[in-house]
């Protein structure tokens, strides 16, 4: 019973590693990290997940006089998983919400399980701030994600 509990105890911490984006990784594999994307353009990432890039909602982001970035960017997605709905989410690039978790697929009723899930971030947005920050036209934005799968 004891060993149990160790081994149910090391998956748990494994898993918390591994699966939450603000946590160090357990593995050394590189995240996989979707090509340029412009506003518009859709990826599918293991067959299982698309993910079309909407639109910027907001572009706060700016440098300073030192050169340091400061505000955020609101960028909003499309993702469809598996038999799921598609889904719209917003993310950010710097303050608040900067990952989504979803699950490739939702079990019908009285089905147990753990599904496969993906979690999703924002790696990079171009182009760089700028001084006075704003909004740009959408066409100037590229995006690229990254995609980590939780198992």
């Amino acid at each position: 019973m004891k060993s149990h509990l160790y081994s149910l105890f090391a998956s748990a911490c494994f898993f918390t590693l591994v699966g939450s984006p603000g946590v160090a990784r357990a593995t050394s594999e590189p995240i996989p990290s979707s090509p340029r994307l412009s506003v518009g353009d859709s990826w599918t990432y293991d067959s299982g997940l698309k993910i079309t890039f909407l639109q910027v909602l907001a572009d706060t982001r700016k440098m300073t006089v030192a050169g340091r970035e400061k505000g955020n960017a609101v960028i909003l997605l499309r993702l469809e998983a598996g038999n799921q709905a598609p889904k719209t989410v917003r993310l950010r690039t710097r303050l608040g919400r900067d990952y989504v978790v979803i699950a490739e697929n939702e079990f019908p009723e009285g089905v147990v399980g753990i599904p496969k899930s993906y979690v999703v971030r924002v790696a990079s947005l171009t182009p760089d701030p700028i001084r006075r920050g704003g909004l740009r036209q959408q066409r100037a934005y590229k995006l690229r994600l990254a995609v980590e799968v939780a198992l």
